[in-house]
């Protein structure tokens, strides 16, 4: 994908894509039926504000972030459920993501850097949380991609991490979320066939 179409993708994204594609649980919170998406055209700002989305000058794209907003929903939850398994290891994860999970923790060592969770704080809300960490300007825009449940009970300021710690956890987990991913689906092809 050329640098022009990054950028068009992420112009697009941050203008309306990120609630014209938005978690189906945020479609109560939207003024208006989906149908009716030409009306945000035209009033965009009543809209972004009446999701909470501030207007900000538009940051750099973000290829990373577009590949995550690639994924379907049960992609994104497998990916979420990566991050919270490298990051505390408490999850249900099949065997061999879980091997992986462990190893890639003992190289990252999040236990030094991240806060502890609190109690009772699912994994899909410590990913969250360490998301909007990691895109804190792009988290108002970003958070509607997700379960609207989940991401209200992320905190309203995420805790300050270092960039250098978030970038690799990512895009190890995104990596293995679309490698996971491939190769189930090669698996369904073989059965198909």
């Amino acid at each position: 994908m050329s640098d022009a179409d990054v950028t068009l993708r992420w112009l697009d994204w941050w203008h309306s894509g990120f609630w014209r594609d938005a978690h189906p649980s945020w479609r109560p919170t939207l003024p208006f039926p989906a149908p009716a998406a030409a009306l945000a055209r035209v009033h965009g700002a009543a809209l972004r504000r009446r999701l909470g989305v501030t207007d900000t000058p538009l940051p750099r794209p973000q290829p990373q972030l577009l590949t995550l907003l690639t994924l379907d929903a049960d992609a994104r939850a497998l990916l979420l459920t990566l991050v919270a398994e490298i990051c505390t290891g408490e999850t249900a994860l099949p065997g061999d993501l879980k091997i992986w999970c462990r190893r890639l923790a003992k190289g990252l060592r999040p236990e030094s850097w991240l806060p502890t969770p609190p109690a009772g704080q699912t994994p899909a809300i410590t990913s969250l949380t360490l998301l909007q960490a990691h895109y804190p300007d792009c988290w108002p825009r970003l958070r509607m991609a997700f379960e609207h449940d989940d991401v209200s009970r992320c905190p309203p300021s995420p805790p300050a991490l270092e960039p250098r710690r978030l970038q690799p956890l990512w895009e190890a987990a995104l990596w293995q979320c679309q490698r996971a991913l491939a190769e189930n689906g090669e698996e369904h092809q073989h059965v198909a066939t």
